[in-house]
């Protein structure tokens, strides 16, 4: 196994020898390193980031890349598949760790380690913008459009409509959480797909919901731009708020228990231990957001580039160890 992040820590923090950018706040515990075009991204918009079991770093972007702390390789789906779109608009990796893209417009395509599926309008699948994939713990794999939902179980697609109408401006989005009960946020409402159906458990009028698995139980939720606690008994508790106007984007439990909260216009912010905290990136709109196997947060901005954060207190156990090398 290429052992990405563990030598990957020392290769972007060695001043100098690696390409990237080091900024430092003299404000914060954290820091970042930022990779952007002239580092070898054909982009600086990332919109998605994942790691895979072998260390890789994958990105959704205007196309499909990987990353293996040295440089950035561009997957060639377009030329395998005649995709109609590059941009990609939600990226999933499913339990069996299967990397699924789905692009402006065109199938969704699941890449395993030496085969890709794919699903598209011959197999039941709308000619629309997917906003949200899942999975459940029978193997199926849940799609959300601005619509209606899809489920795909044993190669077959079956589509039914969202249980409330998608605001402008709004997206659905699925969450499979620990206790593998499937839930669904759109227009204010958080549903539980419960007996077959989704069921209506909250609701908050029209405001822009975001979720993320909560290791003590439950859900984290952002209501706007107030993070609450929804427990495995749907009883919920109010956490902390952010800025006004943050637009949440996305949220991540790190397995240390801290809440990354990825927002539009004022950056990454991180809780833990009651504490809310600010954290310098390059770009003050972030979207995707991963936790590598080293514990190292890696954060894709729309317009910065990818960055990963660490923690001012960081060591260098071994100055002398070189960057990886693509396997």
């Amino acid at each position: 196994m290429h052992h990405f992040g563990s030598i990957l820590l020392i290769f972007w923090i060695l001043i100098g020898s690696a390409s990237g950018q080091s900024i430092e706040s003299r404000s914060s515990d954290w820091f970042f390193r930022s990779w952007e075009t002239e580092d070898g991204l054909p982009s600086n918009s990332i919109l998605e980031v994942t790691q895979t079991s072998d260390g890789y770093l994958w990105l959704g972007s205007n196309g499909l890349l990987r990353f293996n702390g040295h440089e950035f390789e561009p997957i060639p789906l377009q030329d395998i598949l005649d995709l109609p779109s590059r941009e990609i608009r939600a990226m999933f990796q499913d339990r069996n760790g299967r990397v699924w893209t789905a692009f402006e417009r065109g199938p969704l395509v699941g890449l395993g380690e030496d085969n890709f599926l794919v699903f598209g309008e011959s197999e039941g699948l709308p000619e629309k913008r997917v906003h949200s994939i899942t999975d459940d713990d029978e193997g199926g794999l849940w799609v959300a459009y601005y619509d209606e939902i899809c489920h795909i179980a044993d190669n077959k697609v079956i589509s039914r409509k969202l249980p409330n109408r998608t605001p402008v401006g709004e997206t659905p989005r699925l969450l499979c959480d620990d206790m593998d009960r499937i839930w669904l946020a759109n227009g204010g409402r958080l549903h539980l797909r419960k007996e077959g159906k989704f069921h209506l458990i909250a609701e908050f009028k029209d405001s822009s919901l975001r979720m993320t698995k909560a290791s003590q139980g439950g859900l984290w939720v952002t209501v706007d731009s107030q993070l609450i606690h929804l427990d495995s008994e749907n009883q919920i508790s109010p956490e902390v708020s952010l800025p006004d106007s943050s637009q949440v984007t996305n949220l991540l439990e790190d397995s240390k228990g801290a809440i990354w909260i990825c927002t539009q216009t004022n950056g990454l912010f991180r809780y833990a231990d009651k504490r809310l905290e600010a954290i310098p990136t390059s770009y003050p709109w972030v979207e995707g957001i991963t936790e590598d196997h080293e514990g190292n947060i890696w954060v894709g901005t729309f317009g910065g580039g990818l960055n990963v954060i660490k923690s001012r207190a960081v060591q260098l156990s071994d100055p002398q160890i070189s960057p990886p090398s693509p396997p």
